[in-house]
């Protein structure tokens, strides 16, 4: 894959509205604390949420293949 395919990819991506598959980010990230606070018996912020998130993407780049993501239309 050429770096202009790799660039226009990404584009494509973050300029997609995320909201309307994944709902509005501050309204889930609030919602997954809460859950995951009645889980744990801790409390979790949706700050926390968000960097655990970026762990977890950490974690799969380490293990698993490489992913550009979905190939938008």
């Amino acid at each position: 894959m050429r770096a202009s395919d790799v660039c226009r990819r990404a584009a494509d991506l973050v300029s997609s509205d995320r909201a309307e598959q994944h709902g509005d980010a501050p309204d889930t990230h609030t919602n997954i604390a809460a859950l995951w606070s009645a889980y744990l018996s801790a409390p979790i912020t949706p700050c926390d949420v968000a960097l655990m998130m970026v762990l977890l993407k950490i974690a799969r780049t380490k293990t698993g293949a490489f992913n550009l993501g979905p190939v938008m239309s």
